[in-house]
């Protein structure tokens, strides 16, 4: 299966920082690559934050963030994600103050590489998200995205997934990935549809996304895309 993500996510900046000596042989050097740092805002009002992290040969990796260390956990190859499903409650703050934060890893060889995530400040609250539609259509392949307002608080509407467990793919991630930003058009009632061309059968998690600056809250559904038919759970 193949999901490309084109757009420049949540406002999130990464800077790469000087983790090692230059003098490093080759062999001996760590890289590592941060995708997707956001902020979930959680139904309570809470918020907790979502990352992940690519590179070989990983021990071990967190980040300090508001002032309290995060583990990530490994998911498979070379992933590794940051997700609240993993540490809930403790994932969970009342606020995160706009800075840059510290993730550092370690490799099997005792190597360590540190990268900055910058994140804007998590303090305004999201609406709900109210969904109306969120479906597959087989014969266009496509998803029809509808909300019943617009979002209390929110600037930016994203198409977000989590790859079926089940999958083919090796890439099977616990956290929620941008799949398309949303342009979402009309009066009260808002409406969009996303080509999702590539989506082999099964069953996907999908949600949309409300965002402000590096927060996002999202509303979820399952659905089930078979042999010319689908339907939403």
């Amino acid at each position: 299966m193949k999901t490309s993500v084109n757009l420049k996510f949540l406002a999130v900046i990464v800077l790469l920082l000087a983790g090692m000596s230059s003098c490093l042989k080759k062999d001996d050097s760590l890289s590592i690559y941060v995708q997707y740092p956001y902020i979930l805002q959680n139904s309570n009002g809470t918020f907790s934050p979502q990352i992940r992290l690519l590179g070989n040969d990983l021990q071990s990796a967190s980040i300090n963030v508001a002032g309290r260390n995060f583990t990530f956990k490994h998911i498979n190859g070379v992933v590794w994600e940051l997700t609240d499903s993993y540490y809930a409650p403790l994932g969970e703050l009342d606020s995160i103050p706009a800075g840059y934060y510290a993730l550092t890893a370690t490799a099997l060889n005792g190597k360590t590489a540190s990268v900055t995530v910058g994140l804007s400040e998590a303090k305004k609250k999201i609406g709900d998200v109210k969904l109306a539609k969120l479906e597959y259509a087989a014969d266009e392949k496509v998803i029809h995205v509808e909300l019943t307002d617009s979002v209390q608080n929110a600037n930016a509407y994203y198409l977000m997934i989590k790859l079926p467990s089940g999958s083919a793919t090796t890439n099977t991630f616990a956290m929620w990935t941008p799949y398309s930003s949303l342009s979402l058009t009309g009066d009260r009632k808002l409406s969009a549809s996303v080509p999702v061309p590539d989506l082999e059968n099964g069953k996907y998690r999908f949600a949309v996304g409300a965002g402000y600056g590096s927060v996002c809250r999202i509303s979820e559904q399952d659905i089930i895309i078979g042999e010319g038919t689908s339907t939403s759970e």
